[in-house]
């Protein structure tokens, strides 16, 4: 006899924008949109979306060479423990990709603006640029 126990699924949503300090409230939005859903209470999903806000300005002002050569992709991932978000500045030439990928991530992300969410983050290159995953526990309370 089969049995099939159910699996509970990731909830994931990706966007990506150019990288506009403009776009930069939709990140703001959705991810404290997304916060509430998986429990934050309403002042703590609205700093957690302002800190996630402040990051992708830094990123793009740090890391974007004011010629529209990079863009920003998003992907938030929730599962049943943790609420995910990843930020990847990425570029869209060659010679973006490569000023990137020489940038150290620390110069990119602001590491001192992610500590205000969790401990739980990790910075570094990518392929195409350079990548930020900030995990905070499903429930649990800023800064752990």
């Amino acid at each position: 006899m089969l049995t099939v126990l159910p699996v509970e699924q990731p909830y994931w949503f990706s966007l990506t924008m150019p990288a506009d300090p403009r776009m930069a409230p939709v990140v703001r939005d959705l991810a404290a949109r997304i916060a509430r859903q998986v429990g934050c209470a309403g002042d703590e999903a609205d700093a957690l979306g302002g800190t996630l806000v402040e990051t992708v300005l830094h990123a793009i002002e740090r890391g974007g060479d004011g010629r529209g050569g990079t863009h920003v992709e998003i992907l938030f991932r929730i599962d049943p423990s943790a609420f995910e978000v990843t930020l990847l500045l990425r570029g869209d030439d060659d010679r973006t990709v490569a000023a990137l990928a020489a940038a150290e991530p620390e110069t990119v992300w602001p590491v001192d603006v992610l500590r205000r969410i969790t401990g739980r983050f990790e910075i570094s290159r990518d392929p195409q640029g350079s990548r930020c995953r900030v995990t905070r526990p499903v429930g649990a309370r800023q800064g752990e």
